[in-house]
């Protein structure tokens, strides 16, 4: 399960990914129509203070999952600052994905 200091940050879970205990996760879970879906706006943290903003989603086709996941870090106090990410992290498979993730809350709480 990520570590979230949620008096830092604002959380948008659609899915409810924080509610798993993702050590030993079934990545069969990651198929069209189940609990969780990959598509590109799977989650997305945002730093009250900072508003610094960090989104996890899934890029490629969400049936055949032949996309890759990615964490993109940005810098919410810019104009057009998706166009320029301070960092982009891509992973074939979702626990990295996750693991990407957690890395990026740790440097940027």
């Amino acid at each position: 399960m990520l570590q979230i200091n949620e008096e830092k940050w604002n959380i948008y879970d659609p899915d409810r990914i924080l509610s798993y205990k993702l050590e030993g996760f079934d990545t069969s879970a990651l198929k069209f129509g189940a609990d969780i879906h990959p598509r590109e706006d799977m989650m997305q943290l945002t730093h009250k203070e900072s508003n610094c903003i960090i989104d996890f989603g899934y890029y490629g086709c969400e049936i055949k999952l032949d996309g890759f996941y990615a964490v993109h870090v940005i810098d919410g106090n810019l104009e057009e600052a998706w166009y320029h990410p301070l960092e982009r992290h891509e992973s074939i498979g979702f626990l990295q994905g996750i693991a990407n993730v957690q890395n990026m809350l740790a440097k940027y709480t």
